[in-house]
């Protein structure tokens, strides 16, 4: 199957390309042979009437003896057929031959001796002329067929040089479309030979597998028992890559073996190096790759894998509503601390399109946050997000939430939020929530009875002469005596901490900070 996959990608190319280049020619002669048809046509009518009218008007009996002289002209003069018609055209009475006409016996064509010593001394003594009248009248009826003869002549010189690049053109069109069809039949016969050889290899391959399993494997196993601990695979390796060199060399060789000698670049010395070095170098890997993946010594499914647990695949992400819009998922995402592949659900992409379409303002700036946050993380290459078309579960969930939850039970997902209920409702059915702001909570720096920490007191508390001020986390700090210090920063030291549903509550007092309580 290698052999013929190399075949075809060798010969095919040059082939096609023949063909291509072949069918170039045969537009481009068809063209030629279209606008020099009408061209052609003019010159064959114009040939036509003017033998028609030479017929008419010339004595037939003329044609062999004006036919003769031109021809004996053309060879004495040395000249092109063109510049002897255009000479001709100035003096007509050349191509009359008087001992020509005489042997024919054309004596109503010969003028007395006097007028014929006239004829010969053309334009010497025209007063001698004009007293022999009857040769004047002769010779001028001769010019005249002779001026018939030269047009005649003309027309079919015009003509032959349109119908030789007529000719030229249609002979082109017939050699290309032979062209097209012996090379089309050349790469019919090329795919024809690789299917056979497809065809041949795999039902060779099918029906002598058995035997070169076994054959390997009794091979293999007499290495293997000479090999210790890794090198257990060294032993099938090796055998397959002794196997795919040596298939790779026949392939080589049927393929060379094919290549016309001194064809193009197919038979340089340089190429069968490349294609040949690669060939081994590629097969050799695969075989090496097969003979270790599938005659390696393989493990014992009775064995226990203690560390099995720790090499699985982390549970997929599904993210909610929630915490899409909160955003920190994001900056969570881009750190890596998160396993696994997040999931958005169609069901939550459609929920944040409709709060991006609410008239509510609220809402409407949630939802397009919520949705330009989900763009960014898919271009982000640090985050590995995916969406997931749970259409299939529409039927089965009561609003985005429990579809949600139906998702990330069919899945083996856990659920990334910080919507409370949803938290409660996934303990319930024995999903993992994974809660951002409790997440957030527990990386918040650990402030204890009896720190000191300088804290703006921006507030008045529930309780009279107290104080309110928030750490940079976000937790709040009642200071018992700091009512009387709002807007400035003070010492203070925390009295105790107190854990609520809502996270970390700090009391602090302003009195027992070493100091004076000044910042």
């Amino acid at each position: 199957m290698v052999a013929a996959a190399v075949l075809g990608a060798l010969l095919l190319p040059e082939q096609v390309s023949k063909v291509d280049s072949a069918r170039e020619e045969i537009s481009a002669s068809t063209k030629e042979i279209e606008r020099i048809g009408p061209e052609r046509q003019k010159a064959y009518d114009e040939l036509t009437r003017s033998k028609e009218d030479y017929d008419r008007n010339v004595d037939p009996v003329l044609l062999e003896p004006f036919t003769s002289e031109f021809a004996h002209l053309k060879f004495t003069s040395k000249l092109s057929t063109h510049e002897l018609l255009m000479e001709l055209k100035e003096d007509p009475l050349r191509l009359v031959n008087y001992d020509e006409l005489e042997k024919l016996n054309l004596q109503q064509y010969l003028p007395d001796a006097s007028g014929r010593e006239n004829s010969d001394q053309t334009g010497r003594n025209d007063e001698q002329e004009s007293e022999a009248a009857d040769s004047a009248a002769t010779r001028e009826l001769l010019r005249q067929y002779a001026l018939r003869f030269i047009e005649l002549r003309d027309k079919d010189y015009v003509f032959t040089q349109v119908e030789n690049e007529y000719s030229k053109y249609q002979m082109s069109v017939t050699i290309n479309e032979e062209v097209v069809r012996v090379t089309s039949i050349f790469i019919f016969q090329i795919n024809l030979l690789s299917l056979a050889m497809i065809f041949i290899c795999t039902i060779v391959g099918y029906l002598t597998h058995p035997i070169a399993e076994k054959l390997i494997r009794r091979v293999t196993n007499i290495w293997k028992g000479m090999d210790f601990g890794p090198g257990q695979r060294s032993g099938p390796a090796a055998i397959g890559m002794f196997a795919g060199v040596v298939l790779a060399t026949i392939t080589l060789l049927m393929l060379f073996a094919v290549i016309p000698p001194g064809e193009s670049f197919l038979d340089k010395g340089w190429f069968k190096l490349v294609i040949g070095t690669a060939m081994i170098l590629i097969m050799g890997g695969i075989g090496a790759i097969t003979g270790a993946t599938y005659f390696g010594p393989r493990e014992d499914p009775d064995e226990i894998d203690e560390f099995a647990e720790f090499r699985r695949n982390a549970a997929p992400k599904l993210l909610d509503t929630s915490v899409i819009i909160d955003g920190r998922i994001y900056e969570i995402a881009q750190t890596r601390f998160l396993d696994g592949y997040l999931v958005v659900t169609g069901s939550v992409l459609r929920e944040l399109q409709t709060l991006a379409d609410s008239a509510d303002e609220r809402k409407r700036i949630k939802g397009r946050s919520g949705l330009e946050l989900v763009q960014k993380m898919q271009d982000d290459n640090r985050v590995d997000l995916r969406i997931f078309d749970d259409s299939q579960f529409d039927s089965q969930g009561n609003g985005v939430d429990d579809q949600l939850m139906i998702v990330c039970r069919e899945m083996g997902a856990q659920v990334v939020t910080n919507d409370y209920n949803l938290n409660r409702v996934a303990a319930i059915l024995n999903v993992k929530v994974l809660n951002i702001n409790a997440l957030a909570n527990s990386v918040k720096t650990r402030h204890l009875p009896g720190d000191e920490l300088v804290i703006k007191i921006t507030d008045r508390g529930k309780q009279k002469g107290q104080g309110v001020g928030y750490l940079e986390d976000g937790t709040m700090v009642v200071i018992e005596d700091g009512g009387g210090y709002i807007g400035q920063n003070k010492l203070v030291r925390i009295t105790s901490v107190s854990q609520t549903a809502q996270g970390r509550l700090l009391f602090a007092r302003v009195d027992l900070a070493s100091g004076d309580g000044d910042a």
